[in-house]
């Protein structure tokens, strides 16, 4: 696993996907929070496809669709702040935090994976080596966000547009120290073609500013 987040390895995200269900991964999506509102948000930031959706189009569900929504393509749509939460919980290994414009305001949990029965902590372990090798072991994906100050962990990504000129927009999401982070951000890039070569020099930059300019013990 690690090392086909390292490599963007769709083959392998494909089969994971397939294997585990199209029931798991909606269950997991919802614990993520998505298909909710946040107190940020006036409407709902995501829509994850499930066989219920499909059979209201006249169409039965595969696991070519399982395979889709488990990569994030295909009619699965996450909006950027969602995205970094999602990352916040790879950060912490447990915990997801509804996302809060009080800085000083104590984190709200809104899901807590533990409350899972399969929950494992080796699990978010694997994820986390993954994203940090994305980015700092030779052949990551995500090599345009490597830090000389900091450990960035992450990952990139890109969105279908339909448009055969500029056919992807570009993500980078991340966080940061690996060890011990503190910051977690994504990046999204319209036309951006390319996650490492637009997005993740950006994450790199909001990552060390965040960083540098954290007072201590905050």
């Amino acid at each position: 696993m690690a090392d086909a987040i390292k490599n963007s390895c769709n083959g392998f995200i494909y089969r994971y996907s397939t294997e585990a269900g199209v029931s798991d991964i909606l269950i997991t999506s919802d614990h993520f929070g998505l298909g909710r509102k946040s107190r940020l948000a006036a409407r709902n930031q995501s829509s994850i496809p499930n066989p219920e959706w499909l059979k209201m189009q006249g169409l039965q569900w595969s696991p070519a669709f399982t395979s889709l929504v488990g990569i994030g393509q295909g009619a699965v749509e996450i909006s950027p702040l969602q995205m970094a939460t999602i990352y916040s919980t790879f950060a912490n290994g447990q915990f997801v935090h509804e996302p809060n414009w009080e800085l000083t305001a104590a984190p709200n949990v809104i899901s807590d994976f533990a409350d899972l029965p399969d929950y494992k902590p080796a699990t978010f372990e694997l994820i986390h080596e993954g994203l940090r090798a994305s980015v700092n072991d030779p052949g990551g994906t995500g090599a345009n966000a490597n830090s000389a100050n900091f450990v960035i962990a992450g990952q990139t990504g890109t969105v279908l547009t339909g448009n055969p000129k500029i056919p992807v927009n570009a993500w980078f999401c991340g966080f940061a120290p690996f060890e011990n982070p503190t910051v977690a951000v994504t990046v999204f890039v319209k036309d951006g073609v390319s996650g490492n070569a637009t997005a993740a020099p950006v994450a790199k930059e909001v990552i060390e500013f965040a960083l540098k300019n954290t007072p201590p013990n905050s």
